[in-house]
C-alpha cells in the first residue's frame, strides 16, 4: 500500500504549532515553506524503513486493510522529533511506529523563503493489510 501524505493542516489531534514564523523554533505548516523536507532517498524508502520495524504479525489486529495517522517534526538539521499518533488501531502500533520514526534516518530539512532550514510539521498516513 502507498503512503498518503497530508499536505494540508493535520488532522484532529495535531500537534500544535507556533505561528510567529519569526520565531527561532517556529513550527512550519506546507503552505509556509520554500522546499518541503524529504527523506534523501525518496518517501518509498521511508515508507519501507518504517514497514521494516514493526512487527505487523504480533500486533494482535484482525485480517484486513487498517491505517495509522501520525506526524512528526522535520528539524533544522532533519532529525525527526516530537511523533504524535493521532488516530490507531491498536496502541501497540502507536508504540510500535512512535519508536520507528525515531530511529528513521534523517531527512533534508525544509527552507523558508530565505533559504534557511526550518522545523516543519509533517503528518502521513501509513496502510498496511494483514493477511
Amino acid at each position: 500500500m502507498h503512503p498518503i501524505i497530508c499536505n494540508g493542516a493535520p488532522p484532529e489531534g495535531r500537534l500544535d504549532s507556533v505561528r510567529d514564523l519569526s520565531a527561532p523554533d517556529a513550527i512550519y505548516h506546507p503552505a509556509d515553506v520554500k522546499t518541503m523536507p524529504r527523506d534523501k532517498e525518496g518517501i518509498k524508502h521511508f515508507m519501507d524503513f518504517i514497514t521494516n520495524h514493526i512487527d505487523y504479525k504480533n500486533l494482535g489486529l484482525p485480517k484486513g486493510k487498517h491505517r495509522i495517522f501520525y506526524s512528526f517534526i522535520v528539524e533544522k538539521d532533519g532529525s525527526l522529533s516530537s511523533v504524535k499518533i493521532i488516530k490507531t488501531p491498536n496502541k501497540a502500533l502507536g508504540q510500535m511506529m512512535t519508536e520507528a520514526v525515531a530511529k528513521a534516518p534523517k531527512w533534508i530539512p525544509a527552507t523558508n523563503a530565505k533559504d534557511e532550514n526550518v522545523r516543519m510539521l509533517y503528518s502521513l498516513i501509513h496502510s498496511f493489510e494483514i493477511r
